[in-house]
């Protein structure tokens, strides 16, 4: 009898042993688990690079963007987003046709198609946007600037009614560039972004 209780408690203490060592096996996975799921959240949120709602923290000056990005940026006090959707190139003899000035038959003419959005629900409406200008692809300036509209680029102002959150038009400029410094960006360079302006690279 005394020989089978002996056995009974080396299997029982055994068992116990066992027992506690898969628990900390599962306590230790289940930790390295949720360590995982935190990181992997962590990096989904760094990815998406986005503002969170109701954001409208002003994009810093000399921030490089590129087209599709969306800026907030103070522009006669008031708070606004801007966004670059578009720079292409002009036909030259289209412009020409419309346009009128000393020296634009020497410019290459590009439009640049920007929405503008309301980003913290002020009354804004008739608002008139910024003009953005052309820049070359190392954000130097082009020495041209037309900033005109022309038919199929004209120049719009906010609707009457632009006081909600998401409110959102789109406007656009001609700019030029000359042969051998074609455009290859957009910039906001006024106010506090004149010496730093933001740039959106095509």
């Amino acid at each position: 009898m005394a020989a089978v209780g002996a056995a009974v408690l080396a299997v029982s203490a055994c068992s116990d042993e066992t027992s506690g060592e898969a628990a900390a096996g599962t306590a230790t996975e289940t930790t390295e688990q949720e360590e995982i799921d935190s990181d992997a959240g962590a990096e989904d949120d760094d990815a998406q690079g986005a503002p969170a709602d109701g954001d409208t923290s002003l994009t810093e000056p000399g921030s490089e963007l590129s087209v599709g990005d969306r800026a907030i940026i103070e522009h006669r006090d008031d708070i606004i987003g801007i966004t670059v959707t578009s720079i292409e190139e002009m036909d030259r003899d289209e412009f020409q046709e419309q346009a009128s000035g000393s020296n634009l038959d020497k410019i290459i003419p590009y439009q640049i198609r920007y929405t503008v959005e309301n980003v913290d629900g002020s009354d804004l409406g008739n608002l008139s946007p910024p003009t953005l200008r052309g820049v070359t692809a190392d954000g130097g300036s082009t020495r041209v600037s037309a900033g005109i509209s022309v038919d199929g680029c004209e120049r719009s102002t906010a609707p009457r009614e632009f006081g909600n959150v998401g409110d959102s038009f789109e406007t656009c400029t001609v700019d030029g560039g000359q042969e051998g410094a074609d455009l290859g960006g957009a910039a906001f360079n006024q106010d506090d972004y004149r010496e730093n302006p933001i740039i959106w690279k095509a």
